[in-house]
C-alpha cells in the first residue's frame, strides 16, 4: 500500500462545502453517513434524492419549477423538467467588492484582474450588442479563442440572452473547427488573430479565414487583437471576401457601448 501523502485537517475538513453538505442533509432531511463512501453510495442508489438536495443545498435559482428531477434513462435522460434558470443570473448572484472576479495570467502580458463590477458592465455590453445583432434564445454563437478573459465574457452573455455557446481551441486547424461548428450553425463568430504557447505566436488569420468561408450560417464575425493590437479588419479580411457573403465583421471595442442593465433569459 503506497503510503498516505496528505491527510487535511479536521479544520480543513470542517469548512470545505462536502462537510457542510454532509450537515445540512442531517438538519435537513434526517440522513447520516458514517462516511465519504456511505454518502456516495446513497447518491448512486438515489439518483434522483440526491441530485434534488444538491439544487436545494445550492439553492439554485429557478423561474419555473420542476416537476419532477430525472424522468428516463441515459441516453434520452431528462433533468429537472419544466424548470428554468438562467447560468449568467448565478454567476453574478453572489458579485462582490470584497475579491476580484478574474485574475488572468498570459505568456505575453501583465497581469489582468477585472472587479465583478468590471465584469458584469463588460457582460452587459456584449449581451446588448448581440441582441442588436438579432441574436436571440435558441441561436447558436461560436468562439475560437484561447482561455482569456474576452472568451469568458462573451461566454456569460451569450448565456445572459439564452443564447447557446461553443467553442474551439485556436490551436485547432480549419477542418476540426468546421465539423463542430457546421453542426450547430452558428450566427455569431468570435476569433482571435492569433495566440501565444511556450514562446512562440501562432498566427492564425489565414485559418478564420478558411473558416468563416465555409460556415454559411455566420452573420456577424468579431475579433478581439489579441497579440496584435494594430490588427484591422483588412488585415484579417480582404475585400473580396468581405464584399462576398452578407456578413458583418467587427473589432472587439466596435461591440462595446455604455454599461446597461443585464437582464437573464431563463431557458429549460
Amino acid at each position: 500500500m503506497n503510503p498516505i501523502l496528505w491527510s487535511p485537517s479536521s479544520k480543513f475538513k470542517n469548512s470545505s462545502h462536502l462537510q457542510k453538505y454532509i450537515n445540512w442533509l442531517e438538519d435537513q432531511k434526517d440522513l447520516e453517513f458514517g462516511d465519504y463512501n456511505d454518502l456516495w453510495q446513497w447518491s448512486v442508489d438515489r439518483i434522483e434524492d440526491f441530485w434534488e438536495s444538491i439544487w436545494q443545498y445550492f439553492d439554485v435559482m429557478a423561474h419555473a419549477p420542476y416537476k419532477r428531477v430525472l424522468s428516463g434513462q441515459m441516453p434520452g435522460a431528462k433533468w429537472f423538467e419544466g424548470s428554468t434558470l438562467n447560468y449568467a443570473e448565478h454567476i453574478f448572484r453572489h458579485q462582490t467588492d470584497d475579491h476580484p472576479a478574474i485574475i488572468f495570467y498570459s505568456e505575453r502580458r501583465e497581469v489582468v484582474t477585472l472587479t465583478w463590477a468590471e465584469l458584469h458592465n463588460e457582460v452587459a455590453s456584449m449581451a446588448a450588442f448581440l441582441k442588436a445583432r438579432g441574436i436571440k434564445k435558441g441561436d447558436t454563437v461560436a468562439a475560437f479563442m484561447p482561455n482569456i478573459p474576452q472568451a469568458t465574457i462573451a461566454f456569460l452573455a451569450t448565456c445572459a440572452i439564452g443564447a447557446i455557446w461553443s467553442s474551439c481551441s485556436p490551436d485547432f486547424g480549419a477542418s476540426s473547427v468546421v465539423d463542430r461548428f457546421a453542426q450547430i450553425a452558428p450566427r455569431v463568430f468570435l476569433t482571435v488573430e492569433s495566440y501565444s504557447y511556450s514562446g512562440k505566436i501562432f498566427d492564425k488569420r489565414a485559418v478564420v479565414r478558411e473558416i468563416t468561408s465555409q460556415l454559411p450560417s455566420l452573420e456577424t464575425v468579431i475579433v478581439y487583437p489579441y497579440l496584435e493590437t494594430e490588427c484591422s479588419l483588412e488585415s484579417m479580411f480582404d475585400a473580396n471576401t468581405a464584399s462576398a457573403s452578407d456578413m458583418r465583421y467587427f473589432l472587439w471595442d466596435d461591440t462595446r457601448s455604455a454599461p446597461s442593465s443585464l437582464e437573464f433569459e431563463p431557458v429549460s
